[in-house]
C-alpha cells in the first residue's frame, strides 16, 4: 500500500489499519505474550481510549485522521475516567464502568 493512497480510505479502513498496526506492533514488541493476549489488550484499549472519541472529533473541522485520532485518545480517557469516578461517588461499581461507559460515549457521539 502506498502512502499517497492513505487519504483515499474511509475512516473505518483507517482506523482499522491503525488497530492492526497495533497489533502488529505489540506482537513485535511482546513477543512472548501469546497473540490472543495482546489483540484483546489492543482491543480494550482502541474500545476505551479511541472509539469513543473519534465521533466527539467530528465536531472538530478541518483535522487531519492523526489529528483526530490522538485528540479522540485524550478526549476518550478525560470522558471515561471523570464519568466513572462520578458514577463510583454515585454507587456504580467500576468494573461497569469500562465495558458501559465507552459504548454509551461511541453511541452517542
Amino acid at each position: 500500500m502506498d502512502l499517497a493512497n492513505l487519504n483515499n480510505l474511509s475512516e473505518w479502513e483507517k482506523i482499522g489499519l491503525s488497530f492492526t498496526t497495533s497489533v502488529v506492533l505489540s506482537l513485535v514488541i511482546f513477543y512472548n505474550e501469546s497473540w490472543i493476549v495482546l489483540f484483546k489488550t489492543v482491543f480494550i484499549l482502541f474500545w476505551m481510549f479511541v472509539l469513543p472519541g473519534i465521533g466527539i472529533t467530528y465536531l472538530f473541522g478541518g483535522l487531519s485522521f492523526a489529528e483526530r485520532f490522538a485528540a479522540s485518545v485524550a478526549i476518550s480517557a478525560v470522558l471515561v475516567g471523570a464519568t466513572a469516578y462520578y458514577l463510583g461517588i454515585l454507587g456504580v461499581h467500576v468494573k461497569y464502568s469500562a465495558v458501559i461507559l465507552p459504548a454509551i460515549f461511541t453511541a452517542v457521539s
